[in-house]
Order: structure tokens, then sequence, then C-alpha cells
């Protein structure tokens, strides 16, 4: 984010704009089917009664939080809005928008857990609905009981199992909106810290949103034409845009068959509108696309932070690299439309180390980095190198030293035999030298990449930090880590970042 003064100029800003009555409304209807946090009254109140900035964050819907980073994006709104309070003098309230308008199940009706030392395990739940809705239309799966049931074995022996099945079975209730058992959920990790919760696809947040999507159609032409010159901007300064435009295509979806049903893009075609299906084009003609009622229409991702930063007083967004891109490109828009931007805090990440882990990296002086290549692939390490080094250069030494101790007898005992031979000794005595040279050197190397000493311990390490490859917080869901560390141990150290406007990557041991 800003510096100093621009956060508060920021905070400032953000405050002299008053929260949309339907997104307020929205919060409150929310809450009230959530357990009462009195952090939470007390910030509803601040946003009723106006002169407050929100940090605002929010995530795709996703069986029990979906990645890990979810929980990191939540708590570093609450931080940044406690930071920026205290910083600024504003009352600041953080808000995580729940992402129910994505159409996408087969990305979120899983979950994937460790399973030390063998590979992953994916749990999947079947959300009921039809395909391509927003998500915020579906429920959870009747099956949920067996799922975590299933999750039971594969918890069993952690030492926090118990406590995390009993928030699981609580907050994920069988046949119910997915949106309300995601807003549980955050809200029984973060809830007490007044974190506020908010669905776009509430009623009078539909309504809100109304004459944005309405605007959104009525100049897609010129939207069109900035995004575009934006885009070649971005690339002409080495940055490839998030999201790819589509040629005569507004910034929102559309439902042609009302809300719960499948959204599609539209395409404009003279007069008329193409909507484009799947299963083949359907034409609406302009009359009808507005007649159409305000639940049919959706957001896109980058449609979604101009209706964020036109509902609320933002004065901060928390995103990841991806959505700190769609910020970056849809850039010229804010004034097109009218609308104030909020300022960008990149999230703070986390990786969840066993400590026998923490303990194998710092005495091989390795970081998490090495540990995404196997063993061979790793290229010698600075710290190890010269560790092993020393080792070397010991050994030689002490090699010479001892050679050294006897080499005169042998000399003295050839001169007698052969005085011939001492040109053999010479050559035989650098061949010895180079030989140990060429050894040691060996041992070096193996050292150097011997890293966290056998492989299963290496396997292990990277099955927790680096599954298939991919960061821990972009891969693993929250059930195995709140298992093996405790839910409040893991809440309370996410929230604990030292810097919550400096969207640092931590590596920790609870």
């Amino acid at each position: 984010m800003l510096d100093p003064l621009g956060r508060r100029l920021a905070a400032q800003q953000a405050a002299l704009r008053p929260m949309h009555p339907g997104a307020l409304q929205a919060a409150r209807d929310l809450a009230s089917q959530l357990p009462e946090r009195p952090a939470r009254s007390a910030n509803l109140a601040k946003l009723e009664q106006g002169g407050t900035a929100v940090v605002v964050t929010g995530q795709q819907l996703g069986l029990f939080l979906g990645p890990l980073f979810t929980l990191h994006k939540a708590a570093t709104a609450v931080a940044a809005a406690k930071a920026l309070q205290a910083e600024t003098g504003v009352p600041a309230v953080p808000l995580f928008w729940l992402q129910s308008e994505d159409h996408d199940a087969a990305e979120i009706d899983h979950a994937w857990l460790p399973r030390p030392p063998g590979a992953p395990v994916k749990l999947h739940a079947s959300l009921q609905g039809a395909g391509r809705a927003s998500v915020g239309s579906l429920q959870t799966s009747p099956q949920l009981p067996k799922i975590l049931d299933d999750l039971e074995l594969m918890l069993h022996g952690l030492p926090h199992a118990a406590a995390t099945l009993a928030l699981l079975r609580d907050t994920w209730r069988p046949g119910e909106p997915l949106s309300l058992a995601v807003a549980r959920h955050i809200d029984a990790l973060l809830g007490d810290s007044g974190l506020v919760i908010l669905d776009p696809r509430h009623p009078a947040m539909v309504q809100a949103g109304a004459a944005l999507h309405q605007q959104v159609i009525d100049q897609h032409g010129e939207i069109e034409s900035l995004l575009q010159d934006r885009s070649a901007k971005l690339q002409a300064a080495g940055f490839e845009p998030q999201v790819a435009l589509r040629p005569g295509s507004p910034l929102n979806f559309v439902a042609p068959a009302g809300d719960g049903t499948p959204r599609f893009r539209l395409r404009a075609q003279g007069d008329q509108w193409q909507v484009l299906r799947r299963d083949g084009e359907q034409v609406l003609s302009d009359a009808q696309l507005r007649a159409l009622p305000p639940s049919a229409f959706s957001t896109s991702a980058l449609l979604r932070p101009l209706l964020q930063d036109l509902l609320l007083p933002c004065a901060a967004y928390v995103g990841g690299p991806a959505e700190l891109g769609y910020l970056a490109q849809i850039q010229p828009l804010y004034p097109l439309l009218s609308i104030a931007p909020s300022q960008p805090i990149a999230r703070a990440g986390f990786t969840w180390l066993e400590g026998w882990l923490q303990q194998a990296m710092a005495e091989h002086g390795l970081s998490l980095k090495d540990l995404q290549d196997p063993p061979a692939a790793q290229p010698d390490h600075p710290a190890r190198q010269k560790q092993a080094q020393a080792q070397a250069d010991q050994l030689a030494g002490q090699l010479a030293q001892a050679l050294d101790s006897v080499w005169p007898q042998l000399q003295q005992a050839l001169a007698q035999a052969d005085p011939g031979l001492d040109k053999a000794a010479e050559r035989t005595r650098a061949q010895i030298d180079d030989s140990v040279s060429k050894l040691l050197g060996k041992l070096v190397r193996a050292q150097s990449a011997q890293a966290l000493g056998d492989a299963s311990r290496w396997v292990r390490a990277q099955v927790l930090c680096w599954p298939q490859g991919l960061p821990q917080e972009r891969f693993y869901s929250w059930p195995w880590f709140a298992a093996r560390f405790g839910i409040q141990a893991l809440t309370h150290a996410t929230l604990a970042m030292p810097s919550p406007f400096a969207g640092e990557h931590r590596a920790e041991v609870l």
C-alpha cells in the first residue's frame, strides 16, 4: 500500500463515502444468521453511522474454506484495518466479500489435505444446483456427514482433531447454502475480531449493483477501448494482463433464465446481444436484455473490484498477485465510471512448518525455495557448500600432514635403492594429492546437495511445503493444519503479522 501519508489520505477520503444502504442491509442480514459477536456488531454500527473506512478482501467459496490463503487474506484485512485505524485515527472495519458470483463449481467442490509421509489426499463433496450458475445459489452436499466421517479417519492421531471436527460439523451442514457454510466457518475463526462478512448475491446487494451493470452495458465500447489501451501499456512495461479481453463483451455475465440458472457472457451484435452459450448461441434484443431483472446479472473478475469500491467506503483492497493484477488492468475505468479506487494491499503469505523441518532447514541453511526441487536437482547451496568445504579443507590438511610426516623417509629409502626413482616419487606424490583433491571435491558436492539427509525426509518436506509443485497455501485446505497445530494457535499466528501493509511471506512453526 502507499506510505503512511498516502494511507492517511486514503482512509480519510474513504470515510467521507457512506456505505450503500443495500450493502449494509446485506451485511446485517448475514450477521443475523451467525453467532452474536460484539466486535462485529460494533463495526456494523460504525458503518451505519458513517465516517468509517473499510479494508475489503474476498475469495471464492470453497469446501472447508478452500485454499489456506483464504484465511491468510481475511487475517490480513483484519490486521490492516486495525493498523490503519491506529495509524490514521480513522475508524476502519475489515470486510470479507464472499465471491459467490463465480460459477466454476469444479474448482471449489474439494479440499486437499497433507498425509505425511505419503501423497496428498483429496476430499470431494458434490455441490447441489445448476451447472454454470453462480455458486452462491448452490447447496452443500447431502453427503457431508459421511465426508466428515472420512475426514475424522484422516485426522486420527493429530492433537487437535476433535476440536477441528467439532467446528466443521457445526459450520458445515448438509443441504444448506454454500455461502452460509463458508460464512459460518470464517466467522468461527475471525468473528471476534470484528470481521464483517458480505454476500453479493443478497437481494439488497443485487439491487444496489443494478445501475453499475446497466452502465457497463451502455458504455461497453468505451470500456473495451480503454482496457485494450491499458493492456497494451502493461505489455509494453513487461506485464501480462491478468484477464484476456473478449471483443464486444461487457464486463458482466447474464443468466437469461434468472438467478440460480447458468450464466454466460454477452457479445454485442449490432442492436442485439449474443448470449455465448456452450450449447449454442442465444440472441436477445436490447429491449429483452434490459427487461431482465437485476438478479440476472453478475460480475466478472474485472467488474467485482469496481462494484466493491462503488458500494463500500473502501480505503484498501487485500488481494493476491492475480487480484492486484486486476486492479492494474482496470485502473482507467474508475474515472470513466465515477468510482473512487481503493488502495491495493498484497495479502500476507504463510507456510506452516513442523518443528523437525524448521530445525533441519536451519542446520543445512535451506530456504523454502530450496525444498521445491528434488535433492538431485538442487544447486550447491552457499551455506551448505561453505560448511562442507571447511570440513574438506580440514581433512585435506590432516591427510597432507600425515603424508608429509612419512614422505621424507620414503624418499630416503627410494634414493638409497635407486636414485632414478626420485622423479617417480614426485609424480606419485602429485597423483596422490590430485586424487585426494578430487575425492574431497566429491565429498563437498555430496554434502552440499544432501540437505535434509535421507530421501524420505526430503519427500515429506516437499509434500508439506510444495504439494504437486505448488505453494502450500495455494493447495492445501484448513482442516489438517488446524488439527495438527490447533485452531486458536493457527488463527492467532496468522493475525500476528509484523506489518500488514508489506505483503510478506513467512515460514512459521507452531
